[in-house]
């Protein structure tokens, strides 16, 4: 049922790069900020462009925009992929910059010869103190390009970290002693910097090696004098002082007899000895000697210690190097294979292009000419003038497209002419919900796609893939390099169109023809729509007749592709003598009876309601809006526009030019004139026309509004004896009272037929304890068609999508195709259990025999006032769908279950002002809840008898995710049932989406054991069913597959 529910947005952390930055173009903010920079009025201070795709276009304009600013005094380009030569365009134009003083090119991959560039430019740059050049690996080449800009000693402070391991070397051995400025990089390299500098300056302090050296010498000076003093040996007296200049080597003492060659003198620890046995010259000495004996030891020891560890960072350094280059050697790996695939990828795309001819050769096309219509004028179209020419010696047509500055590729036509990048991100004329949205697009040359190449691209795609005998034949695309002008070369239409056929040359068709070219009309939109392509300009004008006078419709301008997973399309205009009421009223008006829907939505059939204003200009030979008080000149767009809102159409049932429309064609007409929420699909149309001057009566209606004795429509015998109430506003709508009395088996039959707990209550008068007051039924011509018309397409639209993975309609959860097992135990029970014959009834569960298995079911819809109702039955639930997001999906929410329903709805008084329903808004309505004669001191619940069909359900479980949210925004809760509540369960992420794409409905089996239905959740297994209430929902969101069948009133 439909509930309320609290959904957040799922965000992204983290910089992404947009589409312009994978395919070369410049990031469209930078091109913002170089504007400005480049601009005399604003004169920024600081420009950053970090996480900006430039390229080598644009840092080119950043250049230039350089040369003209004299204002700027840091510029930051973190991360905008520069390269090499954007870094030479930079530099040269910083080379005599006025004011800048921090420049900042961290991470973009500028190499050496980069480095180099820079270096000779920017050390006559005398303003500026602050480089950063971190994470720009580069070589000893690049290392001694640097020295010229260090020893330009303008630089305060330089960043290098990450640069390479050559960098520290060179900079350590080049750079001069008193150099003051600051580098920045990682602790490694400072070390080994620092090192080398004072070792190959030769400067006076030393390092902490050579002091420990230098600090053990002197102890082992003082033992050794002490050692010669104990032996009554003058001091020194084996060696000679060593002269002042000359650095003192220690004493070396005289080598016992018969003992082993030592390699080295060790310092000997002082002996202790008695006061009076003491040297006296040993009293001063003695305490310093050991103390310097181990201070030496200490020292020996640090210095063994730093050795160790500058050998383990010399040996990490090689290992990171090591790492370095296998990743430098693993990347040029994937560089040569990306070269290769795109190679590849270039031949495929010139392969494809040679085969859909889409760059014809100019000189190939003859006898180029202006086409002229039958009164001599030049025809135009809207890109430029129409010209017949000679190809492959047969006559052509050419549309020309002028001021095109490239020949379009087939990437292209992918990439800008495809669903995703027309219909969801750069189109500016509108979504589907009104919003609108602009954004710049630019192709892989940084060239701007404008809504018009858009359309060429698109129309180009449709053209190119589509092929149809009643479409006009696409024969390929040619480009004249020399005049920039495109032609798409076509099929030449001997006979014009349609539009100049009957109201130009006055050439009369027979019944026969107008027959024949209206069913080959309709079944060439019925082609586009099952391919997912809205036409959106149906009109003669765009029907174009060969020799044969066989209808060729063209003209794919305002065409789009519509996605599989949505029922509305972008907004298109179109012409206004044949346009839909959704294109003409555009934002969404208050049409009496479209229950607040919306009729500006603007759905794929919005193809035949122009086509049945087609059918009308055919049959009379009148354009539309031309008859009668609008004739010679037509209906302004303000009076057609304002006749649509009323509900009023072109006339079905007047005498135009002395003739009348026939019985089959009337019947159609109806069905295209109305709502799109009950519009007939076009495959319907096209079925209708194709055989139904050779049918008679009875098979046009069961053709159109389904068999006589089909269980979603009540008997014609048992309408004919109940006296029904039209509504105000949709006269289509009938409502009867049923006599509890009287027609007791009726009431029994419409609840019985939901199956499940509904069918087990014994007294069908007082189900789960709730007295039945009143039953009324309802029925809907229009809304019977539709719901007919759905059946048929939902047959065409699912066959075999159970066999094949890669069928637009396959199912997005673990399916076998070969086996057409479900994999997952409890998708597979909640598909069972809800939409398969057993638990609950299947109104026609003869198709469970065959393929498609289309599912027709009695469910209920609980409402909280007669209000409502007046909306579902004037227009549809769709007003219901816009408002609630619900739990599993945003859709009008259904149950086979009459008890949670009735949970659903709220006590209210179905009479007085309190009603919901005012005798201004809907007197029929009215009307008939007067006949109710209920007591106005009671309160009531009202739950609506509805039948629904759907041919592949989502099963939504416990741990279902919806693809379109990502699975870490939802983590599985853990076992314990504290930290459950804590997180929000993985069903949740259904909550206000839209239904998966290529399913018309997601059901689910919940716990309705608290008896409220806020509560009421998914089970965590189907084991767990039998343990409380088990109740579905199920949740549908096309209009046409809804049908009211009766109004059941309960007391409260």
């Amino acid at each position: 049922m439909p509930r309320s529910s609290s959904s957040s947005g799922d965000g992204r952390d983290g910089f992404q790069e947009s589409t312009a930055s994978e395919n070369g173009a410049v990031d469209e903010r930078a091109k913002l900020i170089i504007d400005a920079i480049a601009s005399k009025d604003m004169r920024p201070l600081e420009a950053t462009l970090d996480n900006m795709h430039l390229g080598e276009h644009g840092s080119q304009l950043l250049a230039d925009a350089l040369q003209n600013n004299t204002s700027l005094e840091c510029l930051s380009l973190r991360n905008c992929g520069i390269g090499a030569i954007g870094a030479c365009y930079i530099a040269s134009a910083l080379k005599d910059h006025p004011s800048l003083s921090q420049l900042k090119l961290c991470g973009n991959d500028i190499r050496d010869e980069g480095v180099d560039y820079l270096a000779r430019h920017l050390k006559q740059n005398k303003r500026l103190k602050h480089l950063d050049l971190n994470n720009n690996p580069m070589t000893e080449q690049g290392a001694h390009s640097l020295l010229l800009l260090a020893n330009a000693r303008r630089l305060t402070t330089l960043g290098l970290a990450r640069c390479g391991p050559d960098v520290a070397r060179v900079l350590g051995n080049g750079l001069p002693s008193d150099i003051t400025t600051t580098i920045h990089w990682e602790p490694l390299k400072q070390r080994i910097y620092e090192s080398l500098r004072p070792v190959q300056r030769g400067e006076q302090s030393p390092s902490a090696a050579d002091q420990a050296q230098r600090n053990f010498d002197e102890q082992l000076r003082d033992e050794v004098k002490r050692w010669q003093r104990k032996q009554g040996r003058p001091v020194g007296a084996d060696h000679q002082q060593p002269e002042p200049s000359k650095k003192p080597r220690p004493p070396v003492p005289p080598k016992p007899a018969k003992q082993p060659r030592q390699p080295a003198p060790t310092p000997v620890p002082p002996r202790r000895q008695s006061p009076s046995h003491q040297d006296p010259h040993d009293n001063d000495s003695s305490n310093s000697n050991g103390n310097s004996s181990v201070h030496a030891s200490s020292s020996a020891e640090e210095q063994k210690r730093l050795q160790e560890r500058v050998r383990a960072l010399e040996k990490r350094e090689e290992e990171l190097v090591r790492r370095e280059q296998a990743l430098k050697a693993k990347q040029q790996q994937l560089d040569q294979r990306a070269r290769k695939e795109g190679e590849l990828l270039r031949q495929l795309e010139d392969h494809t292009e040679y085969l859909l001819r889409l760059n014809i050769p100019y000189e190939q096309l003859t006898e180029k000419k202006v086409a002229k219509d039958a009164r001599g004028n030049v025809v135009h179209v809207r890109s430029g003038d129409l010209y017949s020419a000679v190809f492959d010696g047969n006559r052509v047509a050419l549309k020309e497209f002028r001021h095109i500055d490239r020949r379009p590729r087939w990437s292209h036509l992918l990439r800008h002419g495809s669903n995703r990048s027309i219909d969801d991100v750069i189109e500016n004329d509108g979504d589907s919900n009104g919003s609108g949205s602009f954004c710049i697009k630019r192709d892989s040359t940084g060239a701007v796609i404008t809504p018009d190449m858009r359309s060429l691209y698109r129309e180009a795609l449709i053209l190119a893939s589509l092929r149809h005998s009643n479409i006009v034949q696409f024969l390929g695309l040619c480009y004249e390099e020399h005049t920039k002008h495109l032609y798409f070369v076509l099929s030449w239409a001997d006979n014009g169109s349609l539009c100049e056929y009957m109201h130009v040359k006055k050439k009369p068709l027979d019944d026969t023809h107008r027959r024949r070219i209206l069913s080959e009309v309709a079944g060439a939109i019925s082609f586009l729509h099952m391919h997912r392509v809205v036409h959106r300009d149906i009109k003669s004008p765009n029907v174009l007749l060969d020799s044969f006078l066989s209808a060729k419709l063209t003209d794919f301008g305002e065409s789009t592709f519509k996605a599989k997973d949505k029922t509305d399309v972008t907004h298109a205009a179109g012409t206004p003598t044949w346009a839909s009421p959704e294109q003409l009223l555009g934002a969404p008006a208050h049409h009496p009876g479209d229950g607040g829907s919306g009729i500006g939505t603007l759905r794929a059939v919005t193809d035949v309601f122009s086509f049945g204003c087609l059918v009308w200009e055919v049959w009379f030979g009148v354009k539309p809006w031309h008859h009668g008080k609008y004739a010679p000149h037509g209906a302004s767009v303000a009076e057609i526009a304002g006749s649509y809102s009323r509900g009023e159409y072109l006339p079905l049932d007047e005498s135009i030019n002395g003739r009348m429309l026939p019985d089959h064609l009337r019947a159609v007409l109806r069905c295209c004139f109305t709502d799109s929420s009950v519009r007939i699909a076009s495959p319907m149309v096209h079925a209708m026309l194709k055989t139904q001057y050779e049918m008679d009566k009875q098979k046009r209606e069961d053709l159109l509004h389904g068999p006589s004795d089909a269980m979603w429509k009540f008997p014609l015998a048992l309408r004919q004896t109940l006296s029904a109430t039209q509504l105000t506003t949709r006269a289509t709508v009938n409502i009867a009272l049923l006599s509890l009395d009287n027609h007791l088996d009726q009431v029994t039959k419409l609840l019985h037929q939901a199956g499940g707990r509904t069918a087990q209550e014994r007294d069908p008068l007082n189900p789960f304890g709730h007295r039945l007051a009143r039953v009324a039924i309802t029925w809907d011509e229009q809304k019977l068609a539709a719901f007919n018309s759905a059946i048929h397409r939902n047959d065409c639209r699912y066959r075999g999508h159970l066999s094949n993975m890669s069928h637009a309609f396959a199912p997005r959860y673990a399916f076998d195709p070969n086996t057409k097992h479900v994999l997952d135990d409890e998708e597979r029970a909640v598909l069972h259990r809800v939409t398969m014959p057993g638990v609950y009834s299947m109104l026609e569960p003869h198709r469970a025999q065959r393929s498609p298995f289309l599912r027709i079911q009695r469910v209920f819809h609980g409402v909280r006032d007669l209000g409502a109702i007046t909306g579902i039955l004037g227009g549809d639930f769709a007003r219901l769908q816009k408002t609630d997001p619900g739990w599993f999906g945003a859709g009008v929410y259904f149950t086979p279950d009459l008890d949670y329903a009735l949970a659903y709805t709220q006590a209210c008084s179905l009479t007085g002002n309190n009603s919901g329903v005012s005798d201004k808004d809907e007197p029929g309505l009215s009307n008939f809840v007067a006949g109710l004669k209920l007591a106005p001191d009671k309160l009531h619940r009202v739950v609506l008898a509805c039948d629904v069909q759907y041919g592949n359900p989502y099963p939504v479980t416990h741990d279902s995710f919806h693809p379109a949210v990502e699975a870490t925004a939802f983590p599985t809760p853990p076992a314990t049932p504290t930290s459950r509540e804590e997180q929000p369960p993985p069903w949740k992420s259904f909550g206000g989406r839209p239904l998966i794409g290529g399913h018309d409905a997601h059901v689910a089996v919940v716990n309705f054991s608290s008896g409220d239905v806020e509560h009421a959740t998914p089970f965590l297994s189907h084991a767990e069913w039998g343990k409380g209430a088990a109740v579905s929902e199920i949740v549908v969101d096309e209009p046409q597959c809804m049908l009211v069948r009766a109004i059941l009133v309960f007391e409260a």
